[in-house]
């Protein structure tokens, strides 16, 4: 009996020392938790590496993505469960929003959270646009290059343009994954400032680029009208070049300040060539314009040259303004030449011919032409007014800076507001009113040559 009661306790002594040598020599394992790579710029099928040890093994551990911060074992961006790991590595996708994560172990009670990792920062990268434009001159279907590098690489990264402070988009092209190149996009259809901007993954603006202006080209157009026909009414041909190309591209006959054109014909999409108009045969002052205007934006209207005023049915017009909307001073950059013979009602604006209602005559030694062809010819603005009994009485002129009134019968006129005494008064002659030449187009700031033997005045403006 006492021999057994002494092997049941040494059995028990026996099993508490082996427990005890056996906890003294399997110490526990520390846990660890690394990631790599630290910085990840932003890209599609970016992963990042976890490498871990010391897990406890138990069935349902795992592994979780938080933004740094952010604590608990839920709310996580990703996780994945060890299972009875205690050690490995585990790959992860890559977030694809800027900001500082972190990985977490966590036992599988939710209950004790085992080791945090290194943070990772996670970025776009330095992307880049570029390009060569300067100005570019707006047209129909016309498209300018943008070149980039560095885009993140996402089918859904785009390219898009802006007015400058604007928040309108004109237009844009997906990358479709490409992260360098140059794309083509569809230029801006308006004047104005634009940049380019670079949009990653429809979710944010990573770079935009330095400006550019968009303007419409120079426009040239030559006018020519033709003589009369039976009914008095001359055929007017304007050959055009640089319009922008667009369908309701017009050129049209306006009467001076008005805004529905007298005749109009659609360009129908052509940059160049020519039109034909049918002149009105009143003394009214009319001008030629061509406009641009988009179909697509129907109600957005841009003229882009215009005549200076003249008479139809006296004969051409003058040379044309290229900028209507800032015009220079008037016909600044142009040379208008005159030819008069006396007695004849054939003269010369610029070697077209123009017939006159009056021929020029000489009374008292000084040359009478009449007083609207003189005027619109140079691009002056005229005007008159009547007395009470309706018979025109004053006569005026307005070019630059340079206003004249002329008083029929009187040899006294006005210049920019002082009183000037003439030679020979203003007169009206068979209806029409006439006045004296030297004068009226040296005031106006023109030059006057006179060839005796062949009795020709030539008149140059500006002088």
């Amino acid at each position: 009996m006492k021999q057994t009661k002494f092997l049941k306790s040494f059995s028990l002594l026996l099993v508490f020392c082996l427990s005890i040598s056996l906890f003294v020599a399997t110490p526990v394992q520390a846990q660890s938790l690394s990631a790599s790579p630290n910085n990840i710029e932003i890209g599609p099928n970016k992963k990042i590496t976890v490498t871990f040890s010391g897990a406890p093994g138990n069935e349902n551990d795992y592994i979780g993505l938080w933004r740094v911060g952010d604590q608990g074992p839920v709310g996580f961006l990703d996780r994945q469960v060890i299972s009875s790991k205690t050690s490995g590595t585990l790959e992860f996708d890559a977030p694809e929003e800027p900001g500082n994560y972190e990985f977490q172990m966590w036992e599988g009670n939710r209950q004790n959270k085992l080791a945090t990792s290194n943070p990772i920062s996670v970025d776009w990268g330095k992307a880049s646009l570029s390009h060569t434009i300067g100005t570019h001159y707006i047209g129909r279907d016309k498209k300018i290059q943008v070149s980039f590098s560095n885009a993140p690489g996402f089918q859904y990264d785009s390219i898009s343009i802006w007015e400058v402070g604007g928040t309108r988009v004109i237009s844009h092209q997906w990358l479709e994954g490409k992260t360098s190149g140059n794309i083509q996009i569809k230029a801006p259809q308006e004047p104005g400032s634009y940049e380019f901007k670079m949009e990653g993954n429809r979710k944010s603006f990573l770079v935009k680029s330095s400006p550019f202006k968009c303007k419409f080209g120079p426009v040239n157009m030559k006018v020519s009208i033709g003589s009369p026909d039976s009914q008095g009414k001359r055929k007017l041909t304007v050959q055009y070049n640089g319009a922008p190309g667009y369908y309701k591209d017009a050129i049209g006959l306006y009467k001076v300040g008005q805004t529905e054109a007298v005749a109009r014909v659609l360009l129908g999409a052509k940059t160049s060539g020519a039109i034909e108009l049918t002149c009105p045969i009143d003394t009214d002052s009319y001008e030629i314009q061509l406009w641009a205007q988009n179909e697509l934006f129907s109600n957005n209207m841009f003229m882009l040259a215009k005549t200076l005023a003249f008479i139809p049915k006296n004969g051409p017009p003058p040379p044309v303004n290229q900028d209507p909307n800032n015009p220079l001073p008037p016909l600044a950059d142009y040379k208008i030449t005159i030819l008069l013979t006396i007695g004849s009602k054939n003269a010369y604006v610029n070697k077209q011919l123009v017939v006159l209602d009056v021929p020029p005559f000489i009374d008292s030694g000084r040359t009478f032409v009449p007083f609207r062809f003189i005027g619109e010819s140079l691009g002056a603005v005229v005007g008159f007014s009547k007395d009470t009994s309706g018979r025109v009485d004053t006569v005026t002129y307005s070019i630059g800076t340079t206003n004249i009134i002329l008083y029929i019968d009187k040899r006294e006129a006005t210049v920019n507001g002082s009183t000037v005494y003439l030679d020979v008064a203003p007169k009206i002659l068979q209806g029409r009113t006439v006045i004296p030449l030297r004068f009226v187009t040296e005031a106006l700031g023109c030059k006057v040559e006179w060839d005796g033997q062949k009795m020709q005045v030539t008149i140059v403006y500006p002088a």
